[in-house]
């Protein structure tokens, strides 16, 4: 069955599709559709886009994505937390890493943070977009949907949940790094010099670091380019093909990863 949805299709034939609107709200913030729904709900996206500034397109990618892996039979994402205190655990239902496994040959991980946006991260511009980069690269990648507020403890249980699940999601758990986007380095700074300061209630993975081999930054560089483990790149350039190449060289340099790209 291969479903797919256009700009032909309608914000409802979406939202309302059993098989892609549990997920949705992780990759796209369906309050923006709230905030124009009426008379929109059974117009055709194209049309919708024309007259409001609804990121119909990003819509489509998003369900089009969770529909692909459900066809392929992948997963779509991977909860991190289990065995939370009640208080916590429906917040945290949506914490969760979204997986892009290439295949079953064990290689360096790479987390992605994307940066937070009027309460949303951007799973789709920097999300999606650089996981797929990164598998083209000869790594495991993940992207991070976490929860506000909770970013430090979300990335260091992350970075644990890779090291203790090595195995089924082939990585090589001496090599993980996290890449963070804006202003996402301010917790990963936090879990990068001050991993003590990070909770996990759970004390399920205690015996594993939480901190990550390196600190990948997308931004301006600043007071911390020149300590050890810690590399920047700007946002305007990552995915030009010198950001790529950025990126390349990281990769072989942190990894000695030999691939012919």
């Amino acid at each position: 069955m291969n479903e797919r949805f256009t700009l032909e299709s309608t914000v409802t034939e979406i939202t309302e599709n059993d098989r892609v609107n549990k997920k949705l709200p992780i990759f796209f913030d369906l309050e923006l559709y709230s905030q124009v729904k009426w008379p929109f709900s059974k117009m055709k996206l194209k049309n919708m886009m024309k007259m409001t500034k609804f990121p119909g397109q990003d819509l489509v990618d998003a369900a089009n994505f969770i529909l692909e892996r459900r066809e392929a039979g992948d997963k779509t994402t991977i909860p991190i937390w289990r065995g939370l205190p009640d208080g916590e655990a429906e917040a945290a239902e949506h914490t969760v890493l979204v997986p892009f496994v290439s295949d079953n040959e064990d290689r360096p991980a790479v987390i992605i943070c994307p940066e937070w946006e009027n309460g949303r991260q951007k799973m789709m511009e920097e999300g999606l977009k650089i996981a797929g980069m990164f598998s083209e690269l000869g790594c495991q990648a993940f992207i991070l949907n976490m929860r506000e507020g909770s970013e430090a403890d979300d990335m260091g249980r992350a970075i644990r949940f890779v090291r203790a699940n090595h195995q089924k999601l082939h990585v090589l758990s001496d090599q993980v790094v996290l890449m963070v986007f804006g202003e996402m380095k301010v917790p990963a700074r936090k879990l990068y010099f001050h991993s003590k300061r990070v909770k996990d209630v759970t004390h399920r993975y205690d015996a594993l670091r939480c901190e990550p081999e390196e600190l990948w930054i997308v931004g301006q560089p600043d007071e911390d380019a020149d300590k050890d483990g810690i590399f920047f790149c700007g946002s305007e350039v990552l995915c030009t093909d010198e950001g790529k190449q950025w990126l390349r060289e990281r990769v072989i340099r942190s990894y000695r990863l030999i691939k012919d790209i």
